[in-house]
């Protein structure tokens, strides 16, 4: 028996649109984001739950780029307008948490998750198996 030709793969999936998989995409990484703010590591911390739901609703909605300090620190840990990230090192802080919770999460409750949030070294931008935020 010879194997399927190329075309007969692409007959199939020549329905599948590109906002179909985007869709299917984000659906599956919201069902990550759930899991992980429902697990007891992130009950416990509430203001790094915060801080990635927070991350990742600026991901969702295509916004994450602009993201810099003043804008997490205003926005997501409801630091007063006149913050100064020179003198308050809160949202750095706060990051550098969040990136350790989610290692601990992700090498013991989410070990087998296929799609693991993380948070890049030197940015605020969300990474996983499929997020980069």
């Amino acid at each position: 028996m010879r194997p399927p030709r190329t075309f007969d793969i692409l007959q199939a999936t020549r329905n599948i649109t590109v906002p179909d998989v985007i869709q299917t995409r984000f659906e599956r990484e919201r069902q990550e984001l759930a899991a992980v703010l429902a697990s007891g590591s992130f009950q416990r911390a509430p203001v790094q739950a915060q801080l990635l739901e927070y991350l990742c609703s600026r991901y969702f909605d295509g916004s994450a780029e602009g993201l810099n300090e003043y804008a997490i620190a205003v926005e997501a840990l409801h630091r007063p307008a006149h913050f100064d990230n020179k003198r308050d090192s809160i949202v750095r802080v706060e990051i550098h948490a969040l990136r350790k919770r989610l290692r601990e999460y992700y090498a013991t409750e989410g070990v087998a998750h296929e799609v693991q949030i993380r948070v890049d070294r030197k940015s605020t931008r969300l990474n996983s198996s499929h997020i980069t935020i």
